[in-house]
């Protein structure tokens, strides 16, 4: 039980919780006597009890589309230029597969990009905690709705549709392998026993605090072959962990890689798609994040841990003159007037264009807003600031998805960056996700305790702050569980 005590925020209280379950269902006094049970060393089967209440097995085939086109646009070509069919083996590892979606997911993938996996020395290993979770995957029997995101020919080549289900065919469940491990085990590498091409790990270390996440990062990097490359969940990042990879944008996802031995890093990197700057060129400004081994700049005021808002907000003002009192009033067409004659004279020009898109596409004028953020994007891809303005624009415009995947950019970079996660929260529970949805607004409240600061957020209704801003997700996380009963 170690390993798990040291899990903090709403994954600590999701445990405390189970814990007291499991405690009543035994008939034990308090807490503490099952603590001691396990102790004491009675852990096997009533592990196999506890873990499953407070682990979450959502997941989904292809859950993340975009890790997907970049494994088949980047990792499976640079594999095919480097490994030799006949003498060359290819290790992929799903790392926290829950009920085996996301192996079966990428076993499709490499089959229908490299063609027969029989003539390779090919296997996928899924692991996860979760005995239940782990029998469903092996019996690999899905019900119709969970392949909607599956073609017709996919479903027709990889599955039987039988009475009680659809049932995966041996060309996928031959090459994948399930595993029960614990990812915090002290001799992970051991037991693995493999070393990997390819390692994903989505939704995992949302339970992990940062002592046992600088410990995965260090077994991943070593588990993982040179050139082998690591994603991770949208909502997660290695931003707070000095990590040996490599970062590696494709589209419109992150993801890492382990630096190829004796291969300079320009190369690798172009390899992705992303072009590096040129070494005597002047360093750009901080915000705008670098390429490479790249950590996204940081407010100097975070180093007290007494941040300044992240959703570029000025402070509080009440005269007509300035834009933000007219958005924390809902005016976004005067606001967005106001801004676009600021923007020349402006002694914060960025800042200034990111409210003016805001504003205009908030106020009816999507294609204009879209304009004037298509620059910014391009020029600071890496910085989580214009990632959630992106997403706000997107989100204003009607393109909830698109929104989506943006603010989770913004918390890739900044996994503390709060008005994204009050975001994501507001999506995932429109979409129906709604122990996702909980989460995120769970973070906005540890964020903003962690750092003793008010909070304001950005919405499309104006500014949420405070007191205001703490409510609404309190409200928003008891409404979403009930749901959940």
């Amino acid at each position: 039980l170690r390993p798990l005590s040291r899990v903090g925020g709403e994954k600590a209280q999701n445990l405390d919780r189970a814990v007291a379950d499991r405690a009543r269902v035994l008939g034990l006094g308090s807490v503490w006597e099952y603590v001691n049970m396990l102790s004491g060393g009675r852990t096997g089967e009533e592990m196999r009890e506890l873990i499953p209440c407070f682990t979450i097995t959502e997941t989904s085939f292809f859950r993340t589309e975009a890790h997907f086109r970049a494994i088949k646009s980047v990792v499976i070509p640079e594999l095919l230029r480097t490994k030799n069919r006949s003498n060359d083996r290819i290790r992929v590892w799903s790392a926290g597969c829950s009920t085996g979606e996301e192996a079966y997911s990428l076993a499709m993938v490499f089959t229908e990009e490299i063609g027969d996996l029989y003539a390779w020395d090919f296997r996928i290993i899924g692991t996860d905690i979760n005995a239940d979770a782990l029998d469903r995957a092996r019996r690999g029997v899905f019900d119709q709705k969970d392949l909607r995101k599956l073609s017709s020919d996919q479903i027709a080549k990889y599955f039987d549709v039988r009475d009680e289900g659809c049932a995966v065919r041996e060309i996928l469940s031959k090459t994948i392998e399930f595993r029960e491990q614990n990812l915090v085990s002290p001799d992970l590498k051991a037991k693995i026993g493999e070393t990997m091409d390819l390692i994903l790990c989505e939704n995992v270390i949302i339970y992990f605090n940062r002592q046992m996440l600088d410990s995965l990062a260090r077994k991943f990097h070593e588990m993982l072959a040179p050139g082998g490359h690591l994603f991770l969940g949208y909502s997660e990042s290695l931003y707070k962990v000095d990590h040996p990879f490599d970062d590696v944008s494709f589209e419109n996802t992150f993801f890492y890689r382990k630096p190829l031995r004796g291969r300079a890093r320009r190369h690798a990197m172009e390899t992705a798609g992303r072009r590096l700057p040129d070494p005597a060129a002047p360093a750009p400004e901080p915000a705008a994040g670098r390429a490479g081994r790249t950590k996204p700049a940081q407010p100097a005021a975070r180093a007290s841990r007494q941040p300044a808002p992240k959703d570029a907000l000025p402070g509080p003002a009440s005269a007509e003159s300035d834009p933000m009192a007219l958005i924390a009033r809902g005016e976004m067409a005067a606001a967005a007037d106001l801004l676009a004659k600021q923007a020349g004279r402006a002694g914060e020009p960025r800042k200034t264009a990111l409210l003016l898109s805001f504003a205009l596409a908030a106020s009816g004028r999507a294609a204009e807003a879209g304009e004037a953020m298509r620059g910014i994007v391009e020029a600071h891809a890496l910085d989580a600031e214009v990632k959630f303005f992106e997403g706000l624009v997107l989100a204003a415009s009607g393109r909830g998805s698109e929104a989506l995947d943006a603010f989770r950019g913004a918390v890739f970079l900044d996994m503390d960056h709060y008005p994204s996660h009050f975001h994501l929260g507001e999506l995932c529970a429109r979409n129906g996700a709604n122990a996702r949805a909980a989460f995120h607004f769970r973070n906005v409240l540890d964020i903003l305790d962690r750092s003793q600061g008010p909070g304001r957020v950005l919405t499309l209704d104006g500014v949420l702050e405070g007191q205001q801003l703490a409510e609404t997700c309190l409200a928003s996380i008891q409404s979403l569980e009930k749901g959940q009963e």
